[in-house]
């Protein structure tokens, strides 16, 4: 009768360790499978050529890739309010304000993005430059710039600007108050003439419009691991999956880089 019940309360104490042990356990798994994410802060422009590339990485390095796409502006203004991404995407402006703040050591060259104007098919008003712009008879079409679903932004009316070339130009109205819109406008014979990037050219183009690069205006897109990224280890082997050949070529595949 002893007997068996201390083989009953052997095995009662055995059970509370078991529970025990898998509590203690659980918590340090979680942490681990919590880890196995990196998260990366992105201009809303890279999310397609992104997206594809994450997805890649998942499937050969079975880590998730979070994404938080926005303008370069507002994500940088978040990092500098405390949010803790691994990696951080934007133009050399935005990681220059950040390393000035600490919070990140060095960035490097990811792709470009360069301005292009989309023109009618086979150019017939012989348009390859901006000056060309502001031919008589020449019709520009560019989008309102408060129009905040211009995904990845418009560069036409500062490029124009800068150029001091803005008030030369003979604007269509209504404006298009999209991307697919104004390359519609030359498509139809509406307007001579749009700027758009060259990523959103890739995406809108059609078979009677012709586009001339712009390469001389280009943006460079940058990439940086933050200083306290949660996930530093799989936020490096990102990068480099990212940067690498097959990333480059992916990028090229949606407009960026090249001429």
């Amino acid at each position: 009768m002893r007997s068996c019940r201390g083989r009953i309360l052997c095995l009662a104490v055995v059970v509370i360790l078991v529970a025990v042990l898998a509590g203690c356990a659980a918590p340090e798994k979680a942490v681990q499978e919590k880890q196995d994410v990196v998260t990366v802060y992105a201009g809303a422009g890279l999310k397609a050529p992104l997206q594809e590339i994450a997805q890649d990485f998942t499937n050969e390095y079975k880590c998730e890739v979070a994404f938080t796409f926005s303008g370069f502006k507002s994500l940088a203004k978040d990092i500098e309010k405390g949010a803790k991404p691994d990696i951080f995407i934007a133009s050399p402006k935005f990681m220059q304000d950040l390393k000035e703040k600490g919070m990140l050591d060095h960035y490097q060259e990811l792709t470009a993005k360069n301005p292009v104007i989309v023109v009618a098919k086979d150019n017939p008003k012989g348009i390859t430059s901006l000056e060309d712009l502001t031919k008589p008879g020449v019709k520009v079409a560019l989008p309102d710039q408060s129009q905040s679903h211009l995904v990845g932004g418009c560069k036409g009316e500062d490029l124009l600007k800068e150029a001091q070339l803005y008030e030369n130009v003979h604007l269509i109205n209504p404006a298009p108050t999209t991307i697919e819109g104004l390359v519609e406008a030359v498509a139809t014979g509406s307007a001579d003439a749009t700027i758009i990037w060259n990523d959103q050219a890739v995406q809108y183009s059609q078979e009677n419009v012709t586009i001339v690069n712009l390469p001389q205006y280009g943006q460079k897109i940058m990439i940086a691991l933050l200083n306290e990224a949660p996930n530093r280890e799989r936020a490096e082997e990102l990068i480099a999956f990212i940067c690498s050949q097959k990333g480059q070529e992916l990028f090229e595949e949606y407009g960026y880089g090249g001429e």
